[in-house]
């Protein structure tokens, strides 16, 4: 399975909330095949500090915990290192 990079929009969005939806992705959560036990492959955006405290302190502290922080990467505009390689916009629910 091929992890696809996703792409998080902080424009008029609460850092509590923007915060919690990409932990929600980060554990897989939004995928129908979700197990707590297992960590999915699964990639986001060069952690400024705040973002980056504010989901990882949502994280829950288990064992796959360092390894979903580790792939956090915020980037602060559009451009980022991942080349001709799309970023999928995660629509982020009501």
């Amino acid at each position: 399975m091929t992890a696809t990079a996703k792409s998080f929009s902080g424009n008029m969005k609460a850092l509590g909330r923007l915060a919690s939806q990409i932990s929600t992705v980060l554990q897989g959560k939004d995928k129908p095949t979700y197990t707590p036990n297992r960590d999915d492959d699964q990639m986001a955006k060069d952690p400024t500090e705040v973002i980056h405290k504010a989901v990882l302190r949502m994280l829950p502290r288990n064992k796959l915990r360092d390894d979903r922080d580790r792939k956090l990467r915020i980037f602060v505009d559009a451009e980022h290192p991942f080349g001709g390689r799309p970023l999928e916009p995660y629509i982020m629910p009501p």
